[in-house]
């Protein structure tokens, strides 16, 4: 992620936690990585289909990998 280009959203303290302890059970780095990519996923099944392409190349590698690793794919 591009730090220059990230805005901040507020959160309850509630569903932080919620979050926090999801992202121990998983690959993700932290809140804000794994809240963000929920968010994608949500945005690419309400999209219009004016924004078709949500993930750059890097990023749709690392959802790639991640579902290899948790043997989705091979």
């Amino acid at each position: 992620m591009d730090n220059s280009t990230q805005k901040q959203i507020s959160i309850s303290s509630k569903v932080y936690e919620q979050i926090e302890k999801r992202v121990g059970n998983t690959e993700f780095k932290s809140v804000s990585e794994y809240t963000e990519y929920v968010l994608k996923q949500v945005l690419a099944k309400t999209t219009d289909g004016s924004d078709q392409n949500v993930y750059n190349k890097e990023e749709e590698d690392q959802v790639k990998a991640r579902l290899k690793g948790l043997g989705y794919l091979q």
